[in-house]
C-alpha cells in the first residue's frame, strides 16, 4: 500500500494544535483570573460604563490626575516624606543640642542603625523596594558624616545574623524583619579597639536608635518596652566616651518606657515611629535643621508604665475552671477594671483630682511613693512637642451654640523666633462638668486640633477650630443608657499639651502652684460656658438616625457574678484608693457564661465543634437568596443612601461562588454586580464614612446570616 502524505508532519500539526488548544483555554483562564493586572499592564479594559446621551454624569469617578507609574510613585514618596517630617516629635532638647552643623561627624549606635524598623508586621509591614533599600547611614549622605568604622561592625554584625532573631511568620516561613518581644542588640563588650579608637574622630555627636516593634498575631510583653543589659551598656559608654552631644531615635510602634534619658545624659530625643520607605530622609533632614519638628505624641509617656490602672490585669489569663469549657477559644478573659480611665484620661484627671483634693487622689495606690504625685509618674504628656522655633498662641474668640451643638474657636500662633521657619499646632481641649459618684469623666479632652502653615519668623495666622459638641458628650451606661451633655460650667482651652491645656483649665478656676499646681496656668487661654438645660435625649441618635444604646451589656462580668465576691469594681474618680484595680487571676467562668459561650458553637458531621455563622446552634442557610436576576449594578449604586433597599436587590443577585471570590486578595471579578477584578481587596480596606463600597462589603458580611 502507498502511503499518503507525511506522518511526521501530521503528528507535529496534531501536536501543535494540541498545545494550542492548551495554550488558548488556559489562556482564557489566567486572563480572565488576572483580567485586572492584564488591563493595567496594557493600558486596556475589559468594561465600559455606558450612560444615557443626554446624561450629563460623568462616567470617570476617582480618575487620576497621573499619567505614568513612575509620577504616581515620586508622588506617593513626596507624601510619605511629608508625613514623616510633620509626625516627627522632638522630645528633648537640651541647650539646643538640634540641629546638628551640616556634615557633623556622627557614630551611630545599636544594631537597628543597619536594620531600622521601617513598619509594623503582619498589615503593617513595609517593605524596602530595590532602589529604595535605606538605613539610617545612607540617609545622612550629603547631609552628616557617619563613623563608617563602627557602621560596618553592626553591618557584618548584622550580615552574619549574631545575636538576630527573625521573626517567623505562619507555616514557619521566616519573615525580613525582627520578631517581635525580641530586642536585637549587642553588648558594648563586642566592641574591640578598631572600633572604639574610632570614637574620637567623630564625636560631634553619637546617636543611639533604640527599636520596638509591635504587630499582628503577637501581644507585646510588658518587660520588652523596658531597656535590656545589652542596651544600657552602649548607652554607658555613649555617656563615657568622647561625645559633645547625646541623641536618641524612638523607633517605635509602642510607648516604651524611657525614664532613663536623664541617667544617661540625653540631650536629644526625636520620636520617628516607624519611618517607611523615605521617611528617614525626613528624620535627617530634621536633625540638621532643614526641616523644623512640628510633631505632638499621641501617648503619655510613663517613668513606670507598670503604675496604669490598665496594666493591673495586663496579662494571659486562664479560667481556673478552663476544663469545663467546651471551646478553648473560650478558655481565656481580660478583665478591664480601669474603664475610662487609660492614657491621658487617667493621669490628667487624677492630677486635678489631686489639686482640688478630691477623691483621694494623691493616696499612694498606683505609685512606688508614699503619694501619687504628677511629676512623679509622667515625663512627656499626650499632644507634647517641641520645635526649633519659638511659637506662642492667643485664645481670640471661643463662640459656643449650644441649640446647633457646636463651639468655634479662634486662635492666633506667632513664631517668634529670629531663625527658623516651621509648623505649630493648635490644641483645642475640653472639660465637662463631674458630678462626684455621677457618670465618670475625663478631666480634659482633646476636642479639635490644626496644624498650621508654615510660618516664617516674625509671622503669624489665625485660625478658627470648630467643635462638635456630641465629641465632648459623656456616656451614660447606668441610667440614660446613651450619650448626654449635662448641665453645667464647661470650660475650652488651648495649650501645647493635654497637661498645659488642663493647668490653664485649673488657672481659669482659681488654682496654681499653691494648690499642688506642677505649673502655673494661663486663665487667658480657657473659656468657660455654662449649659444651663439638659436633655436626656438631646444626643441620643446617630447620624444615621439610630438610637444609641447599650448593646454590649453581657461583656459585664457583674451582670453573671453580681453582689459576690467576684463582682468587678471599675476605677472611678470619686474614689481613686478603694475603686483602684485588683488583679483577677484565677477567676472562674460561672455556669451562665460556660453555657453561652458553648451556644455559639454548632457540631461538624465528625463530632468536633465550629464557631457558628449564624443562630446559635444553627447553620440553615435557606433564607439567603443568590442569583437572582441581573438587575442592578455597583456603578448604579453610586451616590445611593446607606439604607437604599436596593441594596439587598444587588446582593440577592450574587452567586455562592461570588461569595468565595469576594475574599480572593482582588484577583476576582463579580459579574453578577458588575464589579471588576483587583477592586474587591478595597471592600474590606475603608472605613464606612469614607467610601461607599464599603456599604457593600459590609452587606456581603450580613448575608452570610440569614435574615429576619
Amino acid at each position: 500500500m502507498k502511503k499518503i502524505g507525511k506522518p511526521g508532519l501530521w503528528r507535529s500539526l496534531l501536536a501543535g494544535s494540541t498545545v494550542l488548544m492548551a495554550i488558548s483555554i488556559g489562556g482564557s483562564v489566567v486572563t480572565k483570573e488576572w483580567s485586572g493586572y492584564i488591563n493595567k499592564f496594557l493600558g486596556t479594559s475589559s468594561t465600559k460604563i455606558v450612560t444615557n446621551e443626554n446624561s450629563n454624569e460623568d462616567p470617570i469617578h476617582f480618575a487620576s490626575k497621573y499619567s505614568k507609574y513612575t509620577d504616581v510613585l515620586a508622588n506617593a514618596r513626596s507624601v510619605a516624606k511629608q508625613a514623616q517630617a510633620e509626625g516627627t516629635v522632638l522630645m528633648t532638647n537640651k541647650n539646643n543640642a538640634l540641629p546638628l552643623a551640616k556634615n557633623s561627624k556622627v557614630t551611630l549606635f545599636s544594631y537597628n542603625s543597619v536594620d531600622v524598623a521601617l513598619g509594623g508586621t503582619g498589615s503593617g509591614g513595609v517593605v524596602s523596594s530595590a532602589d529604595r533599600k535605606y538605613d539610617l547611614k545612607k540617609a545622612c549622605e550629603n547631609k552628616l558624616d557617619v563613623n563608617e568604622t563602627v557602621y560596618n561592625f553592626y553591618q557584618d554584625k548584622y550580615d552574619n545574623k549574631v545575636n538576630f532573631v527573625e521573626q517567623k511568620g505562619w507555616g514557619g516561613t521566616t519573615l525580613n524583619f525582627r520578631a517581635i518581644n525580641s530586642v536585637n542588640e549587642l553588648n558594648y563588650s563586642e566592641f574591640t579597639t578598631t572600633e572604639t579608637s574610632s570614637f574620637a574622630s567623630y564625636g560631634d555627636a553619637a546617636i543611639f536608635i533604640l527599636t520596638r516593634i509591635g504587630g499582628e498575631g503577637t501581644d507585646l510583653k510588658a518587660e520588652y518596652l523596658e531597656l535590656t543589659e545589652n542596651e544600657k551598656s552602649i548607652l554607658s559608654a555613649m555617656k563615657s566616651g568622647p561625645f559633645s552631644k547625646r541623641i536618641v531615635l524612638l523607633n517605635t510602634f509602642n510607648t516604651p518606657n524611657i525614664g532613663w534619658l536623664d541617667e544617661y545624659d540625653i540631650d536629644a530625643c526625636l520620636y520617628i515611629g516607624g519611618p517607611g520607605e523615605v521617611g528617614l530622609d525626613a528624620v535627617t533632614d530634621i536633625l540638621v535643621g532643614d526641616i523644623t519638628p512640628s510633631g505632638h505624641l499621641g501617648d503619655t509617656y510613663v517613668k513606670d508604665i507598670s503604675s496604669a490602672p490598665a496594666m493591673q490585669n495586663f496579662g494571659d489569663f486562664t479560667y481556673a475552671n478552663k476544663d469545663s469549657i467546651t471551646n478553648k477559644d473560650s478558655q481565656k478573659y481580660l478583665m478591664y477594671n480601669e474603664g475610662i480611665y487609660v492614657g491621658y484620661r487617667y493621669y490628667e484627671t487624677r492630677y486635678e483630682d489631686s489639686v482640688l483634693n478630691a477623691g483621694n487622689a494623691t493616696a499612694a495606690v498606683g505609685t512606688s511613693a508614699a503619694s501619687w504625685k504628677y511629676e512623679d509618674e509622667v515625663i512627656f504628656p499626650f499632644g507634647y512637642g517641641l520645635s526649633y522655633a519659638d511659637f506662642t498662641q492667643t485664645l481670640d474668640n471661643v463662640n459656643v451654640d449650644w441649640n446647633n451643638k457646636k463651639a468655634d474657636v479662634t486662635v492666633t500662633v506667632k513664631n517668634n523666633s529670629a531663625t527658623y521657619s516651621g509648623k505649630d499646632v493648635i490644641q483645642v481641649y475640653a472639660q465637662s462638668p463631674y458630678t462626684a459618684g455621677g457618670i465618670e469623666k475625663s478631666a480634659i479632652q482633646l476636642c479639635g486640633f490644626e496644624k498650621t502653615v508654615e510660618l516664617a519668623p516674625g509671622a503669624s495666622a489665625t485660625y478658627t477650630v470648630s467643635v462638635d459638641l456630641a465629641d465632648i458628650a459623656s456616656y451614660d451606661y447606668k441610667n440614660h443608657k446613651t450619650y448626654v451633655l449635662e448641665a453645667g460650667d464647661y470650660y475650652f482651652s488651648i495649650g501645647s499639651s493635654a497637661h498645659d491645656a488642663l493647668n490653664n483649665v485649673l488657672a481659669a478656676k482659681g488654682k496654681g502652684v499653691t494648690n499642688g499646681m506642677d505649673a502655673a496656668g494661663d486663665s487667658s487661654k480657657a473659656f468657660k460656658a455654662n449649659k444651663a438645660n439638659f436633655n436626656k435625649d438631646e444626643y441620643r441618635l446617630s447620624s444615621q438616625n439610630t438610637s444609641i444604646t447599650n448593646q454590649f451589656d453581657n461583656v459585664d462580668i457583674n451582670t453573671y457574678v453580681g453582689g459576690t465576691s467576684d463582682e468587678v469594681t471599675y476605677l472611678s474618680r470619686n474614689h481613686w484608693d478603694t475603686t483602684w484595680p485588683k488583679n483577677m487571676t484565677g477567676f472562674s467562668a460561672t455556669d451562665k457564661m460556660i453555657a453561652e459561650m458553648d451556644s455559639y458553637y454548632s457540631e461538624k458531621s465528625d463530632g468536633t465543634t465550629k464557631p457558628s455563622a449564624y443562630t446559635p446552634g444553627s447553620s440553615d442557610t435557606s433564607s439567603i437568596t443568590t442569583d437572582a436576576t441581573r438587575t442592578y449594578t455597583l456603578a448604579m449604586m453610586i451616590g445611593a443612601s446607606y439604607d437604599d433597599e436596593n441594596w439587598d436587590k444587588l446582593l440577592d443577585q450574587l452567586t455562592i461562588q461570588d461569595y468565595l471570590d469576594s475574599t480572593s486578595q482582588g484577583r476576582k471579578e463579580l459579574q453578577s454586580v458588575g464589579l471588576n477584578a483587583i477592586i474587591t481587596s478595597l471592600l474590606y480596606k475603608k472605613h464606612p464614612t469614607t467610601s461607599k463600597t464599603t456599604k457593600f462589603s459590609m452587606m456581603l458580611k450580613k448575608l452570610r446570616r440569614p435574615k429576619n
